[in-house]
């Protein structure tokens, strides 16, 4: 076959030149460029520059000695035809110019991207080859990207992070280019191993971060799963364990979480991890299951619903399913050996979901033995059915600050090179500073899309308020749209807008953070008839809202509120300033709940607006002299974010800051302390909506503090009795619900310990009691 050699290594090196400028992301060099011309353009060092090149030459190497093979069902090819669709294969690879975009957009999938290859290169339907030759140059055509895929998937495309791969670890390249060209389905791995075949497809499909609805560089997209994934604490009954722990106590799992808390994550990284069979500690076992993701959006009429395992096979993963394949699923679905993973049974049209219930017992019906986990982002509308079959019912909880930053440490390790940089500590020291951001990022989603915003453009990225804005688009707008999720586009953008801005206001209005769902549904009928046009019931339109828009949870059955306080307030702000006078606004800024939205409704004021707002906070400051200690961090708060004011007011504001009652003598503070952090978080979220009259005088509460307390501030007398007495009554409306003490840790020191089981009981009376006179009196 020596003859064919040149006409191989033409198509290897096409390979290679292609694989170079994706991974270092150069530009194109056209199809005569040689691989070392691609390196030197991205990587100065002269000896750095020659291992790269080696590297690339020997994957080029490997495809080259692949492709003169011989395979079986070739072996009677005239040599002529050989050579032509060997270099039409060569040629195909240099017109295409192929990028890391090409092979996102085509899903990874190698069949899509070899057809967008022959069509780049005018080699479709217009201009074929002989019969024969045509058959050998689809077959070439099919392996070379099949590798392609692997390496792809297998390495970093990033280029900081691919360079230092391939200086780091020499032989990964080559040990993908090998595996993959030992896997090429030539009719007898696969025959032999379909097993392994599948797990491997699996492993490359499936580990990939997807960011769906925000615009970030294309080669972000195509990190590993794998490299920044973080396990979460999900809660079962009431209890906080870790993920591990309840996969591994529960054969039928079911998750649920708000939009971008990671549950689509959580599946794809147990499959890959079992396809890999990398699993460890108490996961191990699901290295010997087989794992099966399916997404539940591809279920869009009755015909789409899969009756056995073959057709749950094929719906899973297409590129993967062959005979061979679907017979060793069904061996080991017959013998339990499967995890069948079933993503997002919410994300399909509501005709749809009355079937999937039905369809999902079939299912577990037919195959019991085998482990089950279920995704959904509400839980209360499946958990008392899959609850009654047997199914654990588990929360996935927001990230805590390990967890915050740990994903962090590990998006900025892999974006710069293998180690956390100093951009690192900035972005957490940001998150740690701002209680908005801290609470958005406890989602890893959008503490990913934080990581990538400050990786693109700095600390001003977290400047004012438009974050917020981009992050509700993000949900609103896209996210389910690019996911493809039936019924995503159900009401046009500016209408979800106003309303969810509808249920923000009256939440604020109310001074509430939820809304029951007759009080929601009766403001949107109201909001509905506002508008120009009426598509969808009062009913439809709630439901919607929950289910798609991100914004919205439902935390007890018949009740909502906003996944992010700081939406909420986003929301409210802009309906504020649409509907409602800055009187109102001024009026109500001593209130725990407007104190948020009077800073954020400021920056996104304009001109005459801007200066009503802030004078009108002047002239309280010096009206209520009690209410001082509350209007003066709100004042400096909204000049924040304020551009252009008048210099005369200005300068009042600049007085108020240099005699900041906070800082006088006289100022007394008390701090919070509770063990668990969730049950922090739960304390702050109640004292930041409740009035400052409990305190007895009014009270600063703070944001939630580095080292895990709550500050109380005010310039007057606090009482330790009132403080108490306030504490008592929210451990009351929570005793099912909180599991660590309170710890009121007074000025001079002193301790007073509330224990969480019984508020009501006679030592906690007597605590009362004894701590029932004024703190900090002069």
């Amino acid at each position: 076959m020596g003859f064919l050699d040149p006409a191989a290594i033409m198509v290897g090196d096409q390979f290679a030149r292609t694989l170079a400028e994706m991974l270092l992301l150069g530009r194109r060099h056209g199809p005569n460029a040689k691989i070392s011309e691609v390196v030197a353009e991205q990587v100065p060092d002269v000896m750095d520059r020659r291992r790269v090149t080696r590297q690339l030459e020997t994957a080029a190497e490997t495809v080259a000695a692949r492709l003169v093979s011989d395979p079986v069902e070739f072996r009677g090819l005239a040599d002529a035809e050989r050579l032509e669709a060997m270099t039409a294969v060569a040629e195909s690879w240099a017109a295409a110019e192929l990028t890391v975009q090409d092979v996102i957009e085509a899903d990874m999938d190698p069949v899509s991207v070899a057809d967008l290859i022959r069509r780049r290169s005018g080699r479709d339907e217009r201009h074929r080859l002989s019969g024969p030759a045509q058959s050998f140059y689809d077959f070439l055509l099919r392996e070379t990207t099949a590798v392609l895929i692997a390496v792809v998937t297998g390495l970093p495309t990033f280029p900081s992070h691919a360079l230092t791969t391939l200086l780091r670890r020499e032989g990964e390249l080559s040990e993908i280019v090998d595996g993959a060209v030992s896997r090429l389905s030539d009719g007898t791995v696969q025959t032999a191993e379909p097993e392994a075949s599948y797990r491997s497809t699996v492993a490359d499909v499936l580990d990939r971060v997807e960011l769906f609805g925000f615009d970030v560089a294309a080669t972000v997209q195509h990190q590993r799963l794998t490299d920044t994934f973080a396990q979460p604490t999900v809660q079962i009954q009431r209890t906080d364990l870790p993920l591990d722990w309840a996969v591994c106590d529960n054969r039928l799992l079911f998750l649920h979480g708000p939009a971008g808390s990671g549950k689509t994550s959580i599946l794809k990284w147990l499959a890959v991890s079992s396809a890999r069979r990398a699993h460890s500690g108490l996961l191990t076992p699901l290295n010997d299951l087989l794992p099966l993701y399916v997404q539940a959006r591809g279920l869009r009429n009755e015909a789409d619903f899969p009756a056995d395992i073959h057709a749950l096979t094929r719906l899973a993963l297409p590129a993967a399913t062959t005979h061979a394949t679907e017979s060793a699923i069904r061996r080991r679905a017959a013998e339990g050996g499967l995890l069948i993973l079933i993503d997002g049974i919410d994300e399909t049209s509501p005709e749809v979901q009355k079937r999937t219930l039905s369809w999902l017992e079939h299912i577990i019906g037919s195959y019991p033995a085998c482990q089950y986990v279920v995704t959904s982002r509400h839980g209360g509308r499946w958990a008392p059915f899959l609850e009654s079959r047997s199914f654990a019912i588990a929360e996935v909880l927001p990230l805590d600050r390990s967890a915050t930053t740990q994903l962090v440490r590990q998006w900025f390790g892999l974006l710069g090179g293998g180690e956390p940089t100093s951009e690192t500590n900035r972005l957490l020291d940001i998150i740690e500073a701002d209680s908005r951001l801290r609470d958005i990022a406890s989602t890893p989603l959008m503490c990913t899309l934080a990581c990538l915003l400050f990786r693109e453009q700095g600390e001003l990225a977290f400047h004012g308020f438009e974050i917020y804005r981009a992050f509700i688009e993000m949900f609103v707008e896209r996210r389910d749209v690019q996911r493809a999720i039936s019924g995503s586009r159900g009401l046009p953008r500016h209408e979800t807008l106003l309303l969810l801005g509808r249920l923000a206001l009256q939440m604020v209005l109310a001074d509430v953070t939820e809304l029951s769902k007759e009080q929601a549904v009766h403001y949107l009928d109201e909001e509905r008839m506002a508008l120009p046009r009426a598509l969808l019931s009062s009913e439809v339109t709630y439901d919607y809202l929950v289910q798609r828009s991100g914004m919205l949870i439902e935390p007890a059955p018949d009740r909502v509120q906003f996944v992010h306080r700081s939406f909420m307030e986003y929301l409210c702000a802009e309906s504020f300033l649409d509907h409602h006078s800055v009187d109102e606004l001024v009026r109500n800024a001593h209130k725990p709940t407007w104190r948020g939205i009077v800073p954020m409704t400021t920056a996104l004021s304009h001109g005459r607006q801007t200066e009503e707002i802030v004078h009108g906070l002047l002239e309280r400051y010096r009206r209520e002299p009690l209410r001082r200690t509350v209007l003066d961090p709100v004042l400096q708060a909204c000049m924040v974010g304020v551009s252009r004011l008048d210099p005369e007011i200005r300068h009042e504001v600049d007085l108020v800051r240099r005699r900041n009652p906070l800082t006088a003598k006289g100022s007394q503070q008390l701090t919070l302390r509770l063990a668990d952090e969730n049950d922090l978080r739960r304390l702050h979220e109640w004292l930041y909506s409740e009035s400052v009259e409990p305190f007895g005088h009014p009270a600063v509460v703070s944001d939630i503090g580095p080292d895990d307390t709550i500050t109380l501030t005010s310039s007057a007398a606090l009482s330790i009795g009132e403080v108490v007495q306030v504490i008592f009554r929210w451990l009351r409306l929570n005793s099912s619900r909180i599991s660590s003490t309170v710890e009121v840790v007074m000025g001079d020191g002193v301790k007073v310990t509330i224990g969480p089981a019984d508020p009501d009981s006679d030592a906690a009376a007597e605590s009362h009691r004894r701590h029932s006179g004024d703190w900090g009196t002069d």
